[in-house]
C-alpha cells in the first residue's frame, strides 16, 4: 500500500463515520519500517505527502510528525510479523 492509498483510506473511514476527527490513526508495514498517519491533521487534509515514514526504531525518515501512537503500531508489527496494516479508530459506534 502506498502513502496515497493510506491517506485515501483514512479519508474514507472519516467520511463513512468510522472515525471521529483526528483521534484515529492508520499504518502499513513497508520494507524497513512503517508508514503512519500524521499527528493532529484532520483526515480531509491528509495527503500522501503528509504520511510519515518511520523505521522500526521510530526514526522519522520523511517530513512530518507521526501520530503520537506510532509506538503501538511499531510494537504490534514487531510482535506480529504477519500483520501488514493497522487501523486504530475512535468510531462513535464503538465509544
Amino acid at each position: 500500500m502506498s502513502a496515497q492509498e493510506l491517506a485515501a483510506t483514512l479519508q474514507l473511514l472519516d467520511a463513512t463515520g468510522m472515525n471521529s476527527g483526528t483521534a484515529g490513526n492508520l499504518s502499513v508495514r513497508v520494507e524497513g519500517g512503517l508508514l503512519v498517519t500524521p499527528s493532529a491533521v484532520p483526515p480531509a487534509h491528509v495527503t500522501g505527502d503528509r504520511i510519515v515514514r518511520l523505521d522500526m526504531h521510530g526514526n522519522v525518515l520523511s517530513d512530518g510528525v507521526p501520530t503520537s501512537e506510532w509506538r503501538i503500531h511499531r510494537d504490534i508489527y514487531a510482535a506480529r510479523p504477519d500483520a501488514g496494516a493497522i487501523v486504530h479508530m475512535h468510531s462513535v459506534h464503538a465509544t
